[in-house]
């Protein structure tokens, strides 16, 4: 069972009001990256994106009127990252004391549709929010695959950008507890078998009811690592 989170917080029921409009959409990899390279994009050679996966959206409710949809991976907000806080709790929590005093710069992945990956937009939200309305959506943790480095290990393997680490060697990535451990995993596996076993996700919006639902295929790769690139000891 996917771990959610149920978000009844405050942060976008008062974006009907104000609204919101979309910034600087592009496909392009940023320039820069403010955090260091995670353990597990450093030994596969990937470039991820962790964030808060939205997987229900009631039909008709605020999130929705606003502009949110299912398969939108929240991946920041106002400069900050979920990896600088390492889980989805502390993030969510985060991200609602920032909406309540400072107002957002939501930076948003948005599903394009099964192959063509995700675009990636950024909303802007002027005014600070209230903290009492129930919006009617579901939040998950999510790895999403956003680049591949060209002659590493995930490339060999076949991992597609716009795709969802959903499993590493059977162990489900939104049920562990932080990115550290995830991290940890990583170099257990690899020390251990010198390759990790990845179950991929590809998600997909599923509608024709009041809630909107999202559905997902999987496939599984093999990545293997070369044990002198794994050089961390």
């Amino acid at each position: 069972m996917r771990p959610v989170i149920r978000l009844t917080p405050l942060w976008l029921a008062l974006v009907m009001i104000f609204g919101m409009r979309m910034l600087q959409s592009s496909t392009k990899t940023p320039a820069t990256d403010p955090e260091p390279l995670s353990r597990i994009d450093q030994v596969l050679g990937l470039k991820t994106v962790p964030g808060a996966f939205i997987t229900d959206v009631v039909s008709g409710g605020p999130a929705q009127r606003a502009g949110f949809d299912v398969c939108n991976l929240i991946a920041g907000f106002n400069g900050r990252t979920l990896r600088e806080f390492g889980e989805l709790p502390l993030f969510i929590n985060a991200l609602r004391e920032a909406a309540a005093s400072t107002g957002l710069d939501v930076d948003v992945w948005r599903s394009l549709n099964p192959d063509a990956g995700f675009r990636r937009d950024r909303v802007k939200i002027r005014f600070p929010l209230p903290t009492d309305a129930r919006i009617g959506v579901e939040l998950t943790f999510q790895v999403m695959v956003q680049g591949i480095v060209a002659g590493g290990p995930a490339e060999a393997a076949g991992v597609g950008v716009g795709e969802f680490i959903d499993q590493i060697n059977d162990q489900s990535v939104p049920n562990l507890k932080s990115l550290a451990d995830l991290d940890q995993k990583v170099r257990e596996f690899v020390d251990r078998d010198g390759a990790v076993k990845l179950t991929l996700a590809r998600w997909h919006p599923i509608r024709g009811s009041e809630v909107y639902r999202t559905g997902f295929v999987t496939r599984e790769v093999v990545v293997k690592v070369a044990q002198a690139a794994d050089s961390g000891k």
